[in-house]
């Protein structure tokens, strides 16, 4: 499915389902996934139509990828267009994210697909994140075994305060 107001490619619309449709074999044609996000300038949702654009990281980290980074904050996940992006500053960001790679992944696999290429893979890179491949070990998973990879751990978080009582005499180390 797609963004109302969207008539571009897709999977479903001009795309691979289009090739199945008019007969080819599903295991003659590849399904592609970007991890390079976009940003559209002059829009306040998804499907009006943009006054510029630039691409992005898909990642809030993108770690040296020449990127800018989507913020983290106002992303949302269309369920419907199984479609990620965010609204902040001015700007609409479509990206891909886990619940993106996976509805692609399963809908490839599900019509007989041998595989995906991903591209642009340094862009879904989060040098912050407990696994910074998230993006491609969720599309692997989901591809080869049927089943998304359980979410990472999330490390503890909150604050914690050390003063001169509670550090051992001699400078020992705390287990916190």
């Amino acid at each position: 499915t797609q963004f109302s107001g969207y008539n571009g490619y897709n999977l479903t619309q001009n795309g691979p389902q289009s090739f199945l449709d008019a007969g080819y074999p599903a295991s003659l044609i590849g399904v592609s996934i970007s991890f390079e996000g976009t940003r559209f300038g002059g829009v306040t949702t998804m499907g009006q139509p943009y006054s510029s654009w630039q691409f992005v990281s898909t990642v809030t980290h993108s770690g040296g990828t020449g990127y800018a980074s989507i913020p983290a904050s106002g992303r949302f996940y269309d369920a419907v267009a199984d479609a990620a992006y965010c609204i902040s500053g001015g700007f609409v960001y479509s990206y891909q994210n886990v619940q993106s790679v996976t509805a692609i992944a399963n809908w490839a696999k599900g019509r007989g697909f041998k595989g995906i290429m991903i591209y642009d893979y340094n862009a879904g890179i989060d040098v912050g994140a407990t696994d910074p491949n998230l993006l491609g070990h969720t599309v692997a998973s989901v591809f080869l075994n049927g089943v998304q990879p359980p979410p990472p751990p999330v490390p503890p978080s909150g604050s914690i305060s050390a003063s001169p009582l509670t550090v051992p005499f001699g400078g020992d180390s705390v287990l916190l």
